[in-house]
């Protein structure tokens, strides 16, 4: 079984790479993820090298994402360019993708009793059987000025009868030496088989303050219900949500570099004027020399989940000390927790995570990664899952 795999340099800036039956059979395993209790899908990120490379050029900001090389399962064959050109940088994917194919050829078997009770002997295909889906991603960012740019994106995909487009626009403008404003819109239309034709926007306006001392940020996004994406990746919709962050330094002189709060506040209505979310948070950050950072901080939130408001307050710590030789990074919560089934209730909540890195040579580097995710019914005080 051969494949081939092309990369061609048009211009300096501008490259061309094409494969046809890639193996990516040697990549990396996916790092471990708490799989347990999830309300929403967990996020993987690409690891085949075909499509890593370039990968910046596709990159947008937002509450959505639109680009997820991962919907392209099995690609018999793909072709990307990707590069800059004058002031323009672009990025263009074209992918057929057999997975959808790979199904029964037959819904109902030869020599089966259909639905009449009668020996079908001819048998129903299936119409997915042996078919391949189509993927284009476009991507085109203009340059305006110092980090400030004006974007346009359109992604589809198409199998059979089945198709979903999705286009719009972004930007984002660099205002006096702190100031950024950003924004994106765009809309999508679709059609499967369980859900008919759909269609529904997504936008978000955001203003951001980055200074040494006073930065803040306000940002409010909304996405339909009906919006869907078959090339990204959106864990949820039906949002309206507005998000406000304040944090403060200040930096002395001394072995404590510098140190401050962060307060953020969120709120979320779905599109039928309920609210789902909303949550404050409070931290407090300390950045040592050497390297050697530590944070610590607690929430009070609401949560809406199987028509029920929990309310949760839950504690957080951060810890960094980074050397030549020695890593090590450190993060834990605790508090209340929801534990998502038919009879959803508030329950004792920990996790965290505790990675090392180890680099003796600079051609040498170890890792140990640890997590941990545990969830307590405080009505008997019985774990309901302990997962390390």
């Amino acid at each position: 079984d051969g494949g081939v795999n092309l990369k061609y340099g048009l211009t300096s800036n501008l490259t061309l790479d094409f494969t046809y039956n890639p193996d990516f059979s040697q990549i990396e395993s996916d790092r471990p993820q708490i799989e347990v209790n999830q309300r929403f899908p967990l996020f993987f990120s690409e690891l085949r090298p075909f499509f890593l490379e370039g990968q910046e050029v596709f990159d947008m900001r937002g509450p959505v994402n639109l680009i997820h090389t991962r919907t392209i399962v099995d690609p018999r064959y793909g072709a990307k360019l990707t590069g800059k050109v004058g002031k323009t940088t672009l990025g263009v994917l074209i992918a057929n993708d057999e997975a959808p194919g790979k199904v029964a050829e037959y819904l109902v078997a030869p020599g089966t009793l259909g639905k009449d009770g009668v020996v079908d002997e001819v048998g129903q295909l299936d119409p997915a059987f042996g078919r391949t889906a189509q993927f284009l991603v476009a991507r085109a960012r203009y340059d305006l000025y110092a980090e400030s740019y004006v974007g346009a994106i359109v992604t589809a995909r198409e199998f059979g009868d089945d198709y979903n487009h999705v286009g719009g626009v972004d930007g984002r403008f660099r205002l006096g030496r702190t100031h950024n404003l950003s924004f994106l819109a765009v809309a999508s239309e679709h059609r499967d088989e369980p859900n008919g034709r759909l269609s529904g926007p997504v936008f978000e306006l955001d203003v951001t303050r980055q200074a040494r001392n006073l930065s803040y940020s306000v940002s409010h996004s909304s996405i339909d219900p009906d919006f869907r994406t078959a090339t990204g990746f959106v864990p949820r919709v039906d949002i309206r949500r507005t998000d406000a962050n304040v944090a403060y330094k200040w930096w002395p002189e001394g072995t404590l570099i510098s140190w401050g709060p962060n307060f953020t506040y969120l709120r979320n209505y779905n599109h039928a004027g309920e609210l789902e979310d909303e949550q404050f948070r409070g931290n407090v950050n300390f950045e040592f020399v050497r390297n050697l950072r530590f944070s610590g901080g607690v929430s009070r939130e609401l949560e809406r989940f199987g028509g029920v408001n929990f309310r949760k307050t839950g504690y957080s710590f951060f810890g960094l000390l980074s050397g030549r030789v020695v890593s090590v990074i450190v993060s834990a919560n605790e508090g209340d927790g929801v534990f998502f089934s038919d009879t959803p209730f508030l329950g004792r909540a920990t996790n965290g995570n505790v990675s090392l890195y180890l680099r003796p040579t600079s051609r040498l580097r170890a890792e140990l990664a640890g997590i941990f995710s545990r969830f307590v019914d405080p009505a008997n005080d019985t774990k309901v899952f302990d997962v390390q």
